[in-house]
C-alpha cells in the first residue's frame, strides 16, 4: 500500500455523515475523534462530513482540518423526482470528497459507519492503496430490530445490512470499544485478527469533578435523589419501558422522581403521553442541553441509574458513582457485573427492572457500595491512555510500522 507515509506527513481522511457542530459536543466527542487518529500516527487529519447544509472548511489545531461537504443540487425537470435529486447530490459530493483526498493524499482512511460512509471509504482506500478503517460504534440491527430504526434512511433495511456485511468483510482493521462489538464484527464476516478492541474512555469530568449538591434545586426537581436516565427518547432505547418501570418504582415510593438527561427524541410526545395515562407525570422531568459537569452531577446525585439500552452513559454512570440497573444486553454485563457493580435484569423486563430498583431504594447503603465498586473499575480500566496505547497498537499492525 502507498499513501504519505513519511514521518511527520502521515495523514488520515476522516468520513462522517452529519455536521462538525452536532457531532463534536460538550462531551467527549473531540477527545475520542483524538484518540482514534493518534497523533502520533496521524499529524495531518481531514475530517469530512457529507452531508452539510453549506460546504465549508476550517483548519483547527494539531493538524486537524473539517471539511463539510454540501453537494450540489441537480438541475433540470428530471431532478424533480427524489431519487435523482438524491443522486446528484451523492454524485457532485463523492466529487468533492474525491478532490479533497487528491489534494491531501492519505495515509489512512477512517469511517464511523459501515454503510455509505463505509462503501466510499473502501473506495477511497483501495484507490489511494492504503488501509482502510472502520470504527464501529453500534448494533445497527438491533437498533433495527427494537424500534425499526433503519440505518440509511432511503434504501431498504435489507440491503443496507448487505453494505454493511460486504464493509466489514474488507475493512483492513476494525476498531471496537467492546468485546459485544467485536463479536457482531466477527459474525457479520471481519476477520477476528482484524477486529481490535480498545477500552472506551469518557470525559475527564466523570473521574475528576465531584458531584454538586445543589443541582437538583437548581433544575427544578423536588425529590432529593430522583431516578436518572440519561440518553435520547426513542423506540431502540425502550423509552416506554422507562416509563412503565418508573410507574411500577412508584407504587412503592410515591414520592420518586425520574430526570431524563437529555430529553429530546421521536418518542417524546409519547412518553409523556404515556407518563399521564399511568398517573406519573408529574414526577417526571424532561431535561435538555446540559454540559458535562452538571451531567456528572445529576449521575452522581442519582439514587438510581437506570439503564435500558445505554451507550456511553453507561460508563459515565459508574464513573459518577451510581448505583445502576440494567437490562442484560448489548456491552451492559461488561460494565454492570450484577451484584459486584451494579444490578442486571433480563431483556425488556421493565417489571424486573422496578424491581431491582425498589430493592436498592430500600437499602440504600447497598446501592452506595455497588456504586462506589463501579466507579473503583472503571477508573482502573477505562482510561485515556488505555485507549490510546490499544489504538495506536492496532495502527501500527495496520500500517507496518514499528
Amino acid at each position: 500500500m502507498s499513501g504519505s507515509r513519511a514521518e511527520g506527513t502521515a495523514r488520515l481522511l476522516v468520513l462522517s455523515s452529519g455536521s462538525w457542530d452536532a457531532s463534536v459536543i460538550d462531551r467527549n466527542a473531540f477527545d475520542r475523534l483524538e484518540a482514534s487518529r493518534t497523533v502520533e500516527h496521524f499529524p495531518h487529519t481531514d475530517y469530512v462530513f457529507f452531508r452539510t447544509p453549506e460546504s465549508s472548511v476550517r483548519k483547527l489545531e494539531n493538524g486537524l482540518t473539517v471539511f463539510e461537504v454540501a453537494g450540489r443540487e441537480p438541475s433540470g425537470p428530471w431532478s424533480r423526482i427524489r431519487w435523482i435529486r438524491r443522486l446528484g447530490l451523492l454524485r457532485s459530493g463523492l466529487q468533492e470528497i474525491d478532490a479533497i483526498a487528491r489534494s491531501n493524499p492519505p495515509s489512512a482512511v477512517l469511517c464511523v459507519d459501515p454503510f455509505l460512509m463505509g462503501l466510499l471509504a473502501l473506495r477511497l482506500a483501495r484507490k489511494h492503496r492504503v488501509p482502510m478503517v472502520l470504527s464501529l460504534v453500534s448494533h445497527y440491527r438491533a437498533s433495527f430490530r427494537a424500534g425499526g430504526v433503519k440505518p440509511v434512511a432511503f434504501l431498504p433495511a435489507r440491503v443496507s445490512f448487505m453494505i454493511e456485511a460486504w464493509v466489514l468483510r474488507r475493512a483492513d482493521l476494525v476498531l471496537v470499544h467492546c468485546d459485544f462489538y467485536r463479536r457482531y464484527a466477527i459474525e457479520l464476516g471481519a476477520s477476528p485478527e482484524r477486529v481490535r478492541p480498545f477500552p472506551c474512555y469518557a470525559d475527564a469530568a466523570y473521574y475528576e469533578s465531584a458531584p454538586e449538591p445543589g443541582i437538583w434545586q437548581r433544575l427544578g426537581v423536588v425529590d432529593p435523589s430522583p431516578l436518572v436516565y440519561v440518553g435520547r427518547l426513542s423506540p431502540e432505547k425502550y423509552s416506554i419501558d422507562l416509563i412503565r418501570c418508573f410507574a411500577r418504582v412508584r407504587q412503592e415510593f410515591p414520592e420518586r422522581e425520574l430526570v431524563v438527561i437529555g430529553g429530546a427524541g421521536p418518542l417524546r410526545d409519547e412518553v409523556i403521553r404515556e407518563a399521564e395515562r399511568l398517573g406519573v407525570a408529574e414526577g417526571l422531568k424532561l431535561v435538555e442541553n446540559l454540559g458535562s459537569q452538571d451531567i456528572f452531577a445529576t449521575m452522581a446525585g442519582a439514587s438510581v441509574v437506570l439503564a435500558p439500552h445505554a451507550g456511553y452513559a453507561l460508563l459515565e454512570s459508574a464513573l459518577a458513582g451510581a448505583p445502576i440497573v440494567a437490562y442484560d444486553f448489548e456491552w451492559h454485563p461488561e460494565i454492570v457485573d450484577h451484584g459486584v457493580t451494579g444490578l442486571l435484569v433480563p431483556y425488556r423486563d421493565w417489571k424486573a427492572m422496578a424491581d431491582a430498583t425498589v430493592s436498592l431504594l430500600r437499602d440504600p447503603a447497598w446501592a452506595e457500595g455497588l456504586g462506589a465498586a463501579a466507579r473503583e473499575r472503571c477508573l482502573r480500566e477505562n482510561r485515556r491512555e488505555h485507549t490510546l496505547a490499544a489504538v495506536a497498537e492496532s495502527y501500527r499492525l495496520v500500517l507496518g510500522v514499528t
